[in-house]
C-alpha cells in the first residue's frame, strides 16, 4: 500500500502561493502594487490571498486590543462581494485571463445578485447600529461569561478569527467554479441567451430575487415589532405616552401581509405574525437559500460537468472546490449551530416561547404545516395559537389563523 500522501489533500492554488508570494517579491517592478501581483498571479486564488490574510490579521488584533470580538460580525456584509469581485475581474486583468473571458457574463450575473444581497443587508445593519465599533453581539459575552479565559482566547483566535474568516472567503469559490468552466460547445442556450447563458440561469436569477424580497419582509417585519415593543416599554414608563407609535396598536403592512400589533405581541416579547408565523428564522432560512442559490449556478451550468476532465484522482484531490455548494453547506451548519444557542437563551427568557417551537418550524414552513397538523391531532392547536395571538388575527391577507 502507497503511503499517504496528505500533501496531495492540500489544494493546488495553496501549496503554490508561497512560491509566487516568494516570486513576486523578488522580481515584481513594484512590489507593493496589488495591480501588478493580480496581472500576473498564475492562479485567481493567489488574487484573494492578501485581502484574506489582511482581514484575518485586523480581526484578531481589533478583537485583542478592543476587548470586542465582534469585528469579523460587520465583515459580512461587504468582505463575500470583494472575494467574488476578485475572480469576476480575472479574465478582464490577469495576463491569463483571456482563457477565461467566455465565463464573464455568468459571473457578472452573480456578481449583481450578490451586490444586491449587499445593499439589502449592509442597509438592514446599518438602521440597528451594528456598524458601531463598540457595538458586541451579546452571545460573546455569555461564551466570555461561561469559559476560562485562556479557552476563551483559543475560542476567539480559532472560531471567531480564522474559521470565520475562511467561511468569508469559501463563499466566493463558487466563482471560482465558474471561471473555470469549459467554453460551452453551443454559442446560445435554447432560450437565445448568448455567453452561454441558459434557462437555469435564469430560473436561479429569478429563485435568487425572490428570496432576498423575502428576506427584506422577514427583516422589516422583525424591525418594526421590535420598534413598536420598545414604544410599549417607554410608554408604560412614563406619564405621558404620546409617542411616535400608539401604545395600544398599530398596523403594519407590507406586500401580502397585514399586521396588527397590539399590547400583547409587545408583553409576549417575540414576533409570531406575518413570516414567522410560518418560520421561527424566515431571515435564516432566507440566507442559507440564498448561498445554495449561488453554489447552484456553476453546478447546474451545462459545462460544468467537464471541469476537471482528464485530471488523475491525485489532481481532482488538489483542486480547491470539487463542489461549488460546499460554502453552503458548510454556512448552514455555522447558522443551525448559533440558531440552536440563540434559542437556548431566547427560550428561558420567554415563557410563551416553547409554544412557539411546538406550532412553528426552524426555519422550513413545510416543518410549521407538519406540526399544524400534529397539533391539531393531539388537541393542543388551539391553546398554542391562543399564547401566540393567532386567533382572530389575520397573519396573510384575507386568511384568518384559527
Amino acid at each position: 500500500m502507497d503511503k499517504l500522501d496528505l500533501v496531495s489533500y492540500i489544494p493546488a492554488a495553496f501549496r503554490s502561493f508561497p512560491a509566487y508570494l516568494q516570486q513576486h517579491i523578488h522580481h515584481a517592478r513594484n512590489p507593493w502594487s496589488f495591480f501588478e501581483y493580480y496581472q500576473n498571479a498564475p492562479d485567481s486564488i493567489h488574487t484573494i490571498m492578501p485581502l484574506f490574510w489582511t482581514s484575518l490579521t485586523l480581526t484578531y488584533v481589533l478583537g485583542l486590543v478592543t476587548g470586542n470580538v465582534s469585528q469579523i460580525d460587520r465583515q459580512w456584509t461587504f468582505l463575500p462581494i470583494a472575494y467574488s469581485l476578485h475572480f469576476v475581474l480575472y479574465p478582464l486583468f490577469n495576463n491569463n485571463g483571456e482563457a477565461f473571458l467566455h465565463n464573464l457574463p455568468r459571473l457578472c450575473l452573480m456578481w449583481s445578485l450578490m451586490v444586491v444581497w449587499g445593499v439589502r443587508l449592509t442597509a438592514h445593519t446599518a438602521r440597528r447600529g451594528l456598524y458601531n465599533f463598540f457595538d458586541e453581539d451579546y452571545r460573546w459575552q455569555i461564551w466570555r461569561d461561561q469559559l476560562p479565559t485562556w479557552l476563551f482566547q483559543l475560542f476567539h483566535l480559532g472560531f471567531i478569527a480564522i474559521a470565520q474568516s475562511l467561511l468569508l472567503a469559501a463563499m466566493s469559490l463558487p466563482y471560482q467554479n465558474v471561471l473555470l468552466t469549459p467554453r460551452p460547445t453551443q454559442s446560445s442556450s435554447a432560450l437565445g441567451l448568448p455567453y452561454g447563458l441558459g434557462a437555469t440561469d435564469v430560473i436561479l436569477t429569478v429563485l435568487t430575487l425572490l428570496t432576498i424580497y423575502t428576506q427584506f419582509m422577514a427583516d422589516n417585519q422583525q424591525y418594526h415589532f421590535q420598534t413598536y415593543k420598545q414604544h410599549v416599554k417607554k410608554s408604560q414608563s412614563q406619564d405621558d405616552i404620546n409617542v411616535n407609535i400608539p401604545r395600544n396598536v398599530t398596523t403594519y403592512k407590507q406586500g401580502p401581509f397585514d399586521i396588527t400589533w397590539t399590547p400583547k405581541d409587545a408583553q409576549r416579547g417575540f414576533i409570531t405574525k406575518g413570516l414567522w408565523a410560518w418560520s421561527r428564522h424566515p431571515n435564516f432560512a432566507c440566507e442559507m437559500t440564498f448561498w445554495a442559490l449561488q453554489g447552484l449556478f456553476p453546478l447546474l451550468s451545462a459545462s460544468f460537468g467537464s471541469v476537471g476532465a482528464g485530471l488523475t484522482v491525485g489532481e481532482k484531490r488538489g483542486m480547491v472546490l470539487p463542489s461549488p455548494i460546499i460554502p453552503a453547506i458548510a454556512y448552514s451548519c455555522l447558522f443551525i449551530a448559533s440558531t440552536w444557542f440563540t434559542e437556548s437563551i431566547t427560550a428561558p427568557k420567554y415563557p410563551a416561547y416553547k409554544s412557539y417551537q411546538a406550532l412553528v418550524g426552524q426555519f422550513a414552513p413545510q416543518v410549521t404545516v407538519f406540526k399544524g397538523i400534529i397539533s391539531l391531532l393531539l388537541g393542543t392547536r388551539t391553546r398554542l395559537a391562543e399564547e401566540l395571538g393567532w386567533v382572530g388575527s389575520r397573519d396573510v391577507k384575507g386568511k384568518k389563523v384559527q
